[in-house]
């Protein structure tokens, strides 16, 4: 009979090959992983804990694109006040040019036709009731007073026809109305412009 034999108790190699992988993944670079494939790995750091975009920027960078970014908002901001500012030019020169056409309008229809209309009519009218008096009946003079009288109603009775006519009244009255409403957007776009310029760029 042969006697057996007994082979010592040694490690094979592929327990050895899981114990190098075992004190290999103790460190902090490994090239394997316990499956035995090879992987890449790195250092821990404090940027691979919290990773972001806006964190990989540097300061620098950081900085230049905040003072982009507020001089853009600067730069627009100017141009609402210029924009709002040449809106405003043209509202008041729209507003004054309203103002001058109503005092235009109201100067010729109250001093040139109502005011010669009224005296007209407020003479012609005395003229009548003094020409009834028995002073003045069957004289020349109260024959003067009657044509003067009659020339005076034709010619109130025409500027009050002429004035109707032109409508310088009315004309007056748009113009002021019209004055009136471009005031209150003008005011409205002063305080507009106030609020934009005194608004904070953050």
């Amino acid at each position: 009979v042969t006697p057996s034999i007994t082979r010592p108790y040694t490690y094979n190699s592929r327990h050895n090959r899981q114990i190098r992988r075992k004190n290999c993944c103790k460190t902090k670079t490994c090239a394997y992983n316990n499956r035995g494939s090879k992987m890449v790995s790195f250092e821990s750091s404090k940027n691979d804990e919290e990773p972001s975009a806006w964190k990989a920027i540097t300061k620098k960078k950081r900085e230049s694109l905040e003072s982009l970014t507020r001089s853009s908002i600067e730069i627009a901001k100017e141009t609402v006040l210029e924009t709002m500012y040449a809106l405003l030019f043209r509202i008041e020169a729209e507003r004054q040019e309203q103002r001058l056409a109503h005092l235009y309008y109201f100067r010729w229809h109250f001093w040139m036709l109502f005011i010669p209309a009224a005296l007209l009519t407020l003479v012609s009218g005395i003229l009548a009731f003094l020409g009834e008096t028995n002073r003045y009946q069957c004289t020349a003079l109260g024959d003067t007073m009657g044509i003067v009288v009659g020339c005076f109603a034709v010619f109130a009775t025409f500027l009050q026809a002429l004035s109707n006519h032109l409508g310088y009244g009315t004309s007056a009255d748009m113009h002021k109305a019209a004055a009136i409403d471009l005031q209150e957007i003008s005011d409205g776009l002063k305080f507009d412009i106030m609020q934009t310029a005194l608004v904070d760029d953050s």
